[in-house]
């Protein structure tokens, strides 16, 4: 690329300067580009220690209910570094449904907690109001000795249980599911 430009002596050689400059510099500047890519591995885990479970009934029972502390409540445990914050958030269907029958549903309410102090212990809970929660792992963990420490891990639980109130429906098989989102922050 030459310009030329016809004005006083000096300004057609800053003139060609410039647009050598001009025509290099993109070079310039794509060799400053750095391209980084790095994957971040979660540390969180959560499973299903025990599925909510209402078991078989006849119709016409009425509420079936399953207490806090019961062997078919559902547990769902938590784990993770133990600061580390975990937003929960729920869909909770209201009703069991049939596949066969699709007019026909058990009404449902559920009841949801958590407890994070790294032990399973309905002793702990601490209600889910709404259709989410916010809190750490680990409710009472001890601050991080250094940055160098790693974090230990701990256990949040999760309990689900309720009642069905099984009216005038006919035999087979109802279910919903429970759909519980964890995200970390």
């Amino acid at each position: 690329m030459a310009v030329t430009i016809h004005s006083a002596r000096g300004c057609r050689c800053k003139a060609l300067l410039f647009a050598a400059l001009v025509a290099v510099m993109p070079a310039i500047a794509e060799a400053q580009f750095l391209r980084l890519s790095f994957e971040i591995d979660s540390e969180l885990t959560a499973e299903e220690m025990t599925p909510l479970n209402f078991g078989a009934v006849v119709p016409n029972s009425g509420i079936i209910r399953i207490e806090l502390g019961d062997p078919n409540m559902g547990t769902y445990a938590i784990t993770g570094p133990q600061n580390l914050m975990v937003d929960v958030v729920l869909e909770i269907p209201e009703y069991l449904e049939s596949a066969e029958a699709p007019e026909f549903r058990v009404p449902l309410t559920l009841d949801v907690g958590f407890a994070n102090r790294n032990q399973n212990n309905i002793d702990h809970l601490q209600p889910i109001t709404g259709a989410a929660a916010l809190f750490p792992i680990r409710e009472d963990a001890p601050q991080q000795a250094s940055p160098d420490t790693p974090v230990p891990v701990a256990t949040a639980y999760i309990y689900v249980y309720g009642e069905i109130d099984v009216g005038d429906i006919p035999a087979g098989v109802y279910d919903a599911e429970v759909f519980m989102a964890v995200e970390y922050h």
